[in-house]
């Protein structure tokens, strides 16, 4: 992935744009992906730089956490395949690939939250399959996934020092 550029506008709480993205290795995006940040304005390029850098690695990790935890996921979020040639069908997903039971091709990448911290730590937001109001959020601490829950969760990482830090540095 080459460098990326975002026009960042101020918000409530973050600043966001959008950057034109095409998929996300295996996983498919929006053809818009939102990338949302509080780190102080005039800085977000380093951060996207960070985020570049180390798309990969993060890819890596959140699919072996969706793979891994394919059943628990779909058991958790009370998967019911009843309406997935909708789904596949609105979210331009491959409707054979969620068949086959292909976590991978039941969400879509919809936005990535890169909080104002010095802790390597990223959130991603998925439209899915099994829940086209609450999506999918992962956050990404060091290199493990802390957190997968809704999508509003990966927006959680902007407040990481409050929400995530304490419990991981406790426990």
């Amino acid at each position: 992935m080459n460098t990326i550029k975002v026009d960042f506008k101020s918000g409530k709480f973050s600043r966001s744009g959008h950057c034109s993205f095409n998929g996300w290795h295996q996983i498919a995006s929006d053809e818009s992906v939102l990338f949302s940040t509080n780190v102080p304005e005039g800085s977000e390029q380093l951060k996207l730089d960070w985020f570049v850098t180390n798309e990969e690695k993060f890819y890596r990790i959140a699919c072996d956490y969706l793979l891994t935890n394919t059943s628990k996921l779909l058991e958790y979020f009370e998967f019911d395949d009843g309406d997935l040639a909708y789904f596949s069908s609105y979210y331009k997903l491959d409707a054979k690939r969620i068949a086959e039971g292909d976590i991978l091709s039941m969400i879509r990448l919809k936005s990535v939250v890169i909080p104002h911290t010095d802790k390597d730590v990223i959130g991603f937001g998925f439209d899915c399959v099994w829940d086209d109001e609450h999506g999918l959020g992962i956050v990404i601490y060091k290199d493990q996934v802390i957190s997968c829950n809704e999508e509003s969760s990966a927006y959680e990482c902007l407040d990481f020092e409050d929400v995530f830090y304490s419990e991981i540095s406790e426990g």
